[in-house]
C-alpha cells in the first residue's frame, strides 16, 4: 500500500502494476480514502490466492535480487569461466610434461575408438581419469569449441 499525501488516499502499487482483473478496484484506480470501513483493506487483501496476494507475490519476485536476469546470467558466466580456467590449466599441463620431456603432441590416429590418440590426449585423458573436476570439463564433455582436438578431415 502507498500513501498519498495530496489527495489523502491509498493505492495498492502492487495490483496496479500486476493486478490484472483488480485494475477496476478503488485502491488502483482513484485511491481509497474511506477511512471509516477500514474493513475493506482485509477485504482488498483477500485470501492467500487473491489477485491482491497474486500481484504481490509477482512484485516480491521482481524485487528478489537472486531472480534477476543479470544474476542469473553472471552467475552462468562465473561457472563457465571456473570451467574454462580448470580447462585451460590441464591443458598447459599437458604441454609443459611434454615440452619437458621432449615428446610429439600428436599422433596418427586422434579418433575417439583409436588405442593410442597421441601424447597429448592420452595425458589429458590421464588427469582427467584421476581428477573428476577435470574429467568434468574436458574432452567429450567440454564444449564443441573447446575439445583441442583436431576436426575431421
Amino acid at each position: 500500500m502507498e500513501y498519498n499525501i495530496e489527495k489523502d488516499t491509498v493505492f495498492c502499487l502492487c495490483c496496479y502494476f500486476f493486478g490484472g482483473q483488480a485494475r477496476s478496484d478503488a485502491f488502483v484506480t482513484e485511491g481509497y480514502k474511506n477511512w471509516k470501513k477500514k474493513e475493506r483493506f482485509a477485504d482488498h487483501v483477500g485470501g492467500p490466492n487473491s489477485v491482491h496476494n497474486q500481484a504481490y507475490e509477482k512484485c516480491r519476485n521482481l524485487l528478489n535480487q537472486k531472480q534477476r536476469i543479470e544474476t542469473v546470467i553472471e552467475k552462468q558466466s562465473d561457472q563457465a569461466r571456473r570451467e574454462y580456467r580448470i580447462r585451460l590449466k590441464a591443458m598447459l599441463s599437458s604441454i609443459r610434461f611434454l615440452l619437458r620431456q621432449g615428446l610429439p603432441f600428436r599422433g596418427h590416429d586422434e579418433s575417439e575408438d583409436s588405442n593410442n590418440m597421441g601424447n597429448f590426449l592420452e595425458y589429458l585423458k590421464f588427469l582427467a581419469d584421476n581428477n573428476k573436476t577435470i574429467k568434468g570439463v574436458v574432452l567429450e564433455n567440454a564444449p564443441e569449441n573447446l575439445k583441442v582436438t583436431s576436426p575431421k578431415i
